[in-house]
């Protein structure tokens, strides 16, 4: 008899839990599936400036041979949050002394033609003053 008690007790107790504790307020939920956290009646607001493509660009190994893709230069660093960076990753900064910042992807393609035609067709759409340079041992060669 006292097992049974037991049970009855346990499950009043499972039914008298608010159901308000198994629901999700959808309205916290942002566009990328995840729940914003809250603390008491304050919800932690994200910025609306900020950017939700953060990519992080690095700078080109100070030893790279090869080319790359040049797909923009400034005199100063660009915001994280640049458009550039909506549409490309993995992109690699030099700086100059001369003309600052110069961003740009590295590929690999068997040849230089196979590199224009990228150029061309996926790159220029979205980063119209871009262009093919080659590094040597670190040093730029235009």
């Amino acid at each position: 008899m006292p097992i049974l008690k037991f049970i009855y007790l346990a499950i009043f107790c499972v039914l008298s839990i608010p159901t308000s504790f198994a629901q999700l307020d959808i309205s916290k939920v942002d566009e990328n599936g995840f729940i914003q956290p809250s603390y008491g009646d304050q919800s932690v607001e994200t910025s609306k400036k900020a950017a939700y493509y953060y990519r992080h660009h690095r700078p080109l190994p100070a030893k790279y041979s090869g080319y790359i893709i040049e797909l923009t230069h400034s005199k100063l660093p660009l915001r994280r949050d640049h458009q550039l960076f909506k549409y490309f990753g993995n992109v690699f900064y030099d700086k100059n002394t001369q003309d600052g910042y110069s961003y740009g992807i590295k590929l690999n393609f068997d040849n230089k033609k196979e590199m224009q035609r990228y150029l061309k067709e996926v790159v220029l759409p979205n980063a119209p003053k871009a262009k093919i340079v080659k590094y040597k041992k670190g040093v730029r060669k235009t």
